[in-house]
């Protein structure tokens, strides 16, 4: 997968080629891999990689203060799980019910450089990562705009799972699982 990681300087791939003549063209039908000499040598993944991981669960965090400030959860785009968007529905009907709306801005988000996996299975390209999310804001009353209550928001780390979309050329998040802590102290700010 050229897009997950560069090839180690001076590795050569042999491959046995099935032609078909087309006119008076050659042209490859089939190709079929014989050796990799960088088979075992622990490519890395690209940091372009990573930073993509990152930077969606970025955008995520942006679709999530627009969909709450919003109350409406076609704002989500990179995370569109059923059970994910219920819940979100969820906390809005009760804001409703309260007569209340939230006003905020994403501050930042915190994350664990070395909390990010990447697996590659066949095409199939999933990830993991480990993140903070930080909001600043407060619920208004519906009526007046007034405070009805200060929202110092509750700093939880979450891991999310990520699965790259080929035709897409982008990630998009599966699932979200809340964490007590990071599991690696090396975090840092996106």
């Amino acid at each position: 997968q050229p897009y997950l990681h560069e090839r180690p300087e001076g590795s050569t791939i042999v491959w046995e080629l099935s032609l078909v003549k087309t006119g008076q063209d050659w042209l490859v039908d089939q190709r079929k891999s014989l050796s990799d000499s960088a088979t075992g040598r622990g490519m890395e993944v690209r940091e372009s990689v990573k930073e993509d991981i990152v930077d969606t669960v970025y955008q995520h965090a942006k679709e999530w203060e627009q969909a709450y400030i919003d109350k409406d959860t076609s704002a989500f785009t990179l995370f569109t799980s059923s059970a994910y968007l219920n819940k979100q529905q969820g906390y809005y009907a009760s804001m409703d019910k309260r007569g209340v709306y939230w006003e905020g801005y994403l501050d930042e988000v915190e994350y664990s450089p070395a909390s990010i996996t990447v697996s590659e299975v066949a095409t199939n390209l999933t990830a993991t990562v480990e993140a903070l999310c930080y909001y600043d804001g407060d619920y208004l009353k519906e009526e007046d705009g007034s405070l009805a209550e200060e929202n110092p928001g509750k700093d939880v780390p979450f891991k999310y799972y990520l699965k790259y979309n080929l035709d897409d050329e982008r990630w998009y998040i599966t699932d979200s699982e809340e964490l007590k802590t990071f599991s690696q102290n090396d975090t840092t700010t996106y």
